[in-house]
Parts: C-alpha cells; structure tokens; sequence
C-alpha cells in the first residue's frame, strides 16, 4: 500500500489544517496518517484538540486511517468509527514517565497486510525489554487494520 503521512502541531492554525487537508486531498488513493503531539487524554478519549482534528482534518478526509500521537505519558490506542464504512485508529505512545526517562522506550507499529492486523509493541533498546509499562496492558496489543 501507499500512504501519505501529514505531521502537524499540537495547536495547528488555520494554515496548518488547510496544508493537512490540501496534502491528504492530493492523494485520496493513499492511505492517510495524521501524526500530531497532543490528541488523546490518558483514559485514551480525545482531548479538545483531538475532537477539532478530528472534525477539522480526519472527518474531512476519508483516506485518513490513522492518527499517531504523544504528549500524555501512556500507551494505547482508541478506535473511532467515523461511519458505516470507517474506523479510524489513534494510537498514543509516551514514554518519559517510564522511569528514567522511559529507558528508551518506543512503541514499532507492525502492519501485516496479509493478516490485517496492526500491532503495537513497546520495547526499550537500552533495556532490550519489551515491557514498556508494566502495570499497563495496552503497551502490546493488535487490532485489525483501519483501511
């Protein structure tokens, strides 16, 4: 598959929300990424910004499958039906509470086309551990592909 990846801020201005929208109307074909800072709380609901994104550029844009964002120290994802035909996938991932300073830690998204999954891993070079949080089940999970 091809994608097309849209990095934004975490307070976009109107110019930032057209250029996203401008990007992910160029290559409906492709599928869409919206990476951003600050999206989700750490319960994993949308935050504030993240119901403006979501109205303002994934609604909008039907390519747009995935959402990867940080900011709260969590790990996990939340999946939005948009309607009868889309789901899209927010996945947050936030190391810098782990303990110190989350020991490197970093969540690998693995799409298997073939399968259809998507699968999030976390995983700490330094430690060369894949605990991430270890009180927190979403750290490892695997959800069917959005698109």
């Amino acid at each position: 598959n091809d994608f097309v990846v849209v990095y934004i801020s975490d307070d976009p201005s109107k110019d930032c929300i057209s250029f996203a929208n401008d990007i992910f109307g160029k290559y409906p074909d492709r599928i869409g990424i919206l990476v951003t800072h600050k999206y989700l709380e750490p319960d994993l609901s949308l935050d504030e910004m993240g119901e403006y994104m979501l109205e303002k550029i994934v609604k909008p844009n039907d390519n747009v499958k995935l959402v990867l964002c940080g900011h709260e120290s969590v790990a996990g994802y939340l999946e939005t039906k948009i309607d009868d035909e889309r789901t899209v996938l927010q996945v947050m991932a936030n190391y810098q509470d782990a303990g110190s300073s989350g020991k490197g830690s970093m969540m690998y998204l693995q799409i298997n086309e073939k399968a259809g999954t998507l699968t999030g891993i976390s995983y700490s070079p330094i430690l060369d551990s894949y605990e991430g949080y270890s009180n927190q089940s979403d750290d490892q999970f695997r959800v069917n592909l959005p698109w």
